[in-house]
């Protein structure tokens, strides 16, 4: 493997990345037993409207190493640590299958500073397997079969599923190709990955997404059929906008390879659009402080609970305190209250945070008890000089 495709990640993990062309960020996740070879067709029409294109191989399928252990909240790591790597900020995350809850726990445990919008893809979100709370899910027993029968017969339960994943003019060739992928996968990561996906509940992760989400889903999808995941997924959220591929099954990446293609291209070059205009003065990837200036703070049950609060809210958006009260030494002038400074990854992160419904509850909990000011401001970018504020 040529080791400059690949990005190991914090918990040890060497997965293989492709990364293709230039322009504004698409990162391409594959589903369940399938490897970034399932999106080449899409990247290179990407790459034709100016878009850089990445997808990488997750643990244990393809090119990428087998840990043995495989979890959403490790995966969420591992995409992380891929778009720390290399860079991404302001991406467009397309999410295929049992994928879509890798870039939610993503955002869950990260937060949303590197993502601009999601487009889930025949996700199988938001909560497959029937519960007490979750009426409209599948026998949690259809589950485990599929899981039995996945790791003792896994060249049958190919022969049984691949054809209803495309189309019935799809080549057998190409069948033969998309079942290579999957046998290629670690048997234990195969196992682990589809009982992750079927247990797992993203109903209120999802309602904490608040950046722009497009939900594409095939009227034809055996997998991830649309009553059971892609109408429930956008009506947990309100943003979401809903494109129904009529006549179309789990893989369009396959056989509606244009059609895909130009939808993401459409909603990548908007993301790309829309996160320029937002960042504010600051270059792309410059972080961007909330500064507040607290007086005559009133310590008490309120104040409390907003201090309580506040590192939640914080989370999602990449916010970290940088200066949080303290003891100031005053060298000139007179100086009273408290200074607090939180730095986020840019400043649409720090917008978005301070609009968020979440901060937007506590907020009231400050105003209450305490005066000031706040205001955003960018840092000065990589090698900025005094005289540089001259040519303003």
């Amino acid at each position: 493997m040529d080791e400059a495709n690949v990005i190991r990640t914090r918990s040890g993990a060497d997965l293989f990345v492709r990364d293709w062309g230039s322009g504004p960020p698409v990162l391409l996740l594959a589903g369940w037993g399938m490897t970034s070879d399932l999106w080449a067709a899409v990247m290179l029409r990407l790459n034709a409207a100016g878009l850089r294109a990445v997808s990488f191989d997750r643990r244990g399928h393809g090119r990428s190493r087998d840990p043995g252990v495989l979890d959403y909240d490790l995966l969420a790591d591992d995409l992380h640590d891929v778009m720390a790597a290399l860079g991404l900020t302001g991406c467009t995350v397309v999410a295929h299958s049992g994928a879509g809850g890798e870039v939610v726990r993503c955002i869950s445990r990260h937060g949303e500073a590197r993502i601009a919008r999601i487009i889930l893809v025949g996700a199988t979100l938001p909560a497959p397997t029937r519960a007490e709370d979750n009426p409209e899910g599948a026998d949690p027993a259809l589950f485990e079969a599929v899981a039995g029968q996945i790791a003792d017969d896994l060249p049958g339960w190919i022969d049984s599923n691949a054809r209803p994943f495309v189309a019935p003019e799809t080549s057998t060739r190409t069948i033969d190709w998309l079942a290579a992928m999957v046998m290629g996968c670690s048997r234990r990561s195969l196992v682990d990955y589809y009982r992750e996906v079927a247990r797992t509940d993203f109903r209120e992760e999802l309602k904490r997404v608040t950046v722009p989400v497009t939900v594409i889903q095939g009227t034809l999808d055996v997998s991830a059929p649309e009553a059971l995941c892609g109408r429930r997924t956008a009506s947990l959220m309100p943003q979401a906008e809903y494109l129904s591929y009529e006549g179309v099954a789990h893989g369009p990446m396959i056989t509606h390879v244009e059609r895909l293609a130009g939808d993401i291209a459409a909603r990548a070059t908007t993301a790309a659009a829309s996160g320029a205009g937002a960042r504010g003065s600051g270059p792309a990837g410059t972080p961007t402080f909330a500064v507040a200036h607290l007086r005559d703070v009133a310590m008490g049950p309120g104040i409390a609970a907003y201090i309580e609060s506040i590192d939640a809210t914080l989370r999602p958006f990449g916010g970290r305190f940088r200066v949080h009260g303290g003891e100031p030494e005053v060298l000139e002038g007179d100086w009273s209250g408290d200074l607090v400074v939180i730095e986020f990854p840019d400043r649409r992160s720090a917008r978005a945070w301070y609009a968020s419904p979440a901060y937007r509850a506590i907020l009231p909990l400050r105003r209450e008890n305490a005066a000031g000011e706040v205001i955003l401001v960018d840092a000065v970018p990589p090698g900025h000089r005094s005289v540089d504020v001259l040519a303003r």
